[in-house]
């Protein structure tokens, strides 16, 4: 296998199953759908998709790959009745028969559109003009149960994409009441909703963020954690230099039980 011809032009991350790699990437006006053995070997091509949709690979559940997959229908009407919308589709495929199977309409108008995501083998849907609801969902795509995100607090804003840590999903607001950033977590499998007020520390005066979680083991978070600017020298070329501002994060441990503690304690990580 050619590493640049096949890691170059990803339309899609990857996800996984118990023994392949799944990856998406343009061909041209189509959109091929590779897999790789988890131990090695070259790519095979499962499947080619019609590049007049975009797709994203939103997990993996049962051997089968779950899409979202974004469209656009000149005969279907939007909210204010003029025809042409943007189609959103929660699609399987079997990477064994290359069949695809539309599950679910996630817009099926302007006021009720639901973003897929996968946390483990649970696929979730989250409502972000709905008051910000997550509903845990059976492999159908049909809603089991439904979470207002809200109750954390009815002063809050979604500011960025939501997230998935493990079994965690992660929802980065802005809190008006007290004029900061914060994240609402959900534990998948109990449904606790919970919230933590740790900030991204910043030395440029700035809007005080949620410290955004990286990666996980079975005790803590690795969070970023703070965000500091450097001057650097840059060379021009000329044998002169110029004097660059440069940001640089800062990266801490976060016992899971202090992340959503009133005052958390973390541990910053040294870097040389």
């Amino acid at each position: 296998m050619n590493p640049s011809t096949c890691f170059t032009r990803f339309a899609a991350v990857a996800a996984a199953d118990e023994e392949h790699l799944y990856l998406f990437r343009r061909a041209g006006q189509d959109i091929q759908v590779l897999r790789v053995p988890k131990e090695g070997g070259s790519a095979a091509t499962v499947a080619t998709l019609s590049g007049d949709q975009d797709v994203t690979l939103v997990g993996c559940r049962d051997g089968l790959l779950y899409l979202h997959r974004m469209g656009y229908d000149p005969d279907k009407a939007d909210s204010t009745g003029v025809l042409g919308a943007t189609t959103h589709t929660l699609t399987t495929l079997d990477p064994a028969t290359g069949q695809l199977t539309e599950l679910a309409d996630l817009c099926p108008d302007d006021t009720q559109y639901a973003e897929p995501y996968m946390a483990g083998e649970t696929l979730l849907l989250f409502y972000p003009n709905d008051g910000l609801q997550l509903a845990i969902c059976d492999e159908k795509g049909q809603p089991q149960r439904t979470l207002p995100l809200t109750a954390q607090g009815e002063a809050l804003r979604q500011t960025e994409q939501p997230y998935v840590i493990g079994d965690t999903f992660l929802l980065p607001c802005w809190d008006e009441q007290l004029q900061q950033g914060c994240q609402l977590l959900v534990d998948i499998p109990t449904g606790e909703v919970s919230r933590s007020d740790l900030c991204l520390s910043r030395d440029d005066g700035k809007d005080k963020l949620g410290a955004t979680v990286l990666a996980e083991n079975e005790t803590s978070y690795l969070v970023v954690s703070s965000l500091t600017t450097e001057e650097i020298q840059a060379p021009r070329g000329d044998g002169t230099s110029a004097t660059l501002s440069n940001q640089r994060y800062g990266y801490s441990l976060v016992d899971k039980d202090q992340f959503t503690a009133a005052s958390p304690q973390f541990t910053p990580i040294q870097r040389s």
